[in-house]
């Protein structure tokens, strides 16, 4: 088996049994930078491509999306729509245009986008049978929550895979600053294990 993460290509010479992964979290965090060490220490990776291959891995951060594009993911556009609605309103609390939280929409798009794509690669490498278990966290922006799991799932069966379950690990929290201003997120969020099944 040879994986391509350039465009989420991967050739398989036999099908797979089962795809056991956690993605990144759609939750600005870069977790590519935050194993820079471990990447280029381990020779998985030289100084020199470093750079080059941040930009075509799973887009789960801030890193630049200024320009406005639509998803083609209903559920997705309606959740940016959201994101978008409760800027204005967080801005008006604090005085100050909140540049951070603005790209969040077109990042979520990028994410969902791109994780539609590692699933369609795992349905082409999985046997007739075969089950994926993503392990996922939710989370949200300006109190929106962003339900990763089920979005993830539905995704699943838009390129033809049946859920078996969406399993809840554990309660996650967020930042202070969003649980002062939002306090339901306490007891909301969650991290969950989504199967399917080709």
């Amino acid at each position: 088996m040879r994986v391509n993460s350039g465009r989420f290509q991967l050739e398989c010479h036999k099908k797979l049994g089962a795809v056991i992964f956690s993605p990144p979290y759609a939750n600005s965090f870069n977790y590519f930078e935050s194993y820079k060490l471990e990447l280029l220490f381990g020779g998985l990776l030289s100084s020199e491509d470093f750079n080059k291959n941040k930009k075509n891995l799973i887009r789960n951060y801030r890193i630049s999306y200024r320009e406005e594009w639509n998803s083609d993911i209903p559920w997705v556009e309606a959740l940016c729509r959201e994101v978008w609605a409760e800027i204005p309103k967080k801005e008006a609390r604090t005085g100050k245009r909140d540049d951070r939280t603005r790209l969040m929409p077109n990042m979520l798009r990028g994410y969902f986008s791109d994780m539609k794509k590692v699933l369609t690669q795992i349905y082409m490498a999985l046997r007739k049978g075969g089950n994926c278990y993503i392990v996922v966290d939710q989370s949200s922006y300006v109190g929106v929550i962003i339900p990763t799991d089920v979005i993830l799932a539905y995704l699943g069966e838009q390129i033809g895979f049946k859920v078996e379950s969406i399993s809840v690990c554990r309660k996650t929290s967020t930042s202070g600053q969003q649980l002062r201003q939002y306090p339901y997120l306490n007891n909301t969020l969650r991290e969950s294990i989504v199967v399917l099944e080709k």
